[in-house]
């Protein structure tokens, strides 16, 4: 299992990156693995309620080498996949989801530029749509946002690397 979040109620959803598989605890036992198409690769997950869960990651589009972000939502009957911005380039993936409200999660991993190099991404959920911010470059050649924790809205943190080097820690605006 490569992520865990567990609600305040004690729901908790386990993510199997090997298998692309999400498995509930519902505070006694667990359930059916839920399994997502296999172009689709999740890396972390964030979960508010038993009907309130975020994954992010990952999209390959069928017969196409392009990666796209992906974020995935739960609410409570069904995984259903929400819009969040592309950068153009087609090299974009999310590392690290944290929610702290219904209307307050962060995303954040990387995109390609023109020149097919790594770049730190991030995006955040108002309660309403996914935007893209902005967010300072690393030192070195490939930069990525690797993990992501949100106290409060407004408090958060990012932590990443670069090619050649460990980027400094950045703090998230409100």
């Amino acid at each position: 299992l490569a992520a865990l979040s567990c609600a305040p109620s004690g729901r908790c959803w386990a993510l199997s990156t090997s298998t692309n598989r999400v498995v509930p605890w519902n505070g006694r036992q667990w359930g059916a693995p839920v399994t997502f198409s296999a172009f689709d690769g999740l890396s972390s997950l964030s979960c508010l309620s038993a009907t309130n869960c975020w994954a992010a990651g990952l999209y390959v589009k069928p017969n196409q080498i392009n990666l796209y972000n992906l974020v995935m939502h739960w609410n409570g009957q069904a995984w259903s996949q929400v819009k969040v911005p592309q950068p153009p380039n087609g090299g974009n993936q999310l590392n690290a989801i944290s929610c702290t409200s219904a209307s307050s999660c962060w995303a954040g991993g990387s995109d390609d530029t023109p020149a097919g190099r790594g770049r730190n991404e991030l995006i955040r959920w108002d309660g309403t749509s996914w935007a893209q911010v902005p967010v300072p470059a690393g030192p070195f050649i490939n930069s990525e946002v690797l993990g992501l924790q949100c106290r409060v809205p407004g408090d958060c943190w990012a932590v990443g690397d670069d090619e050649g080097g460990t980027g400094p820690v950045q703090g998230l605006g409100p």
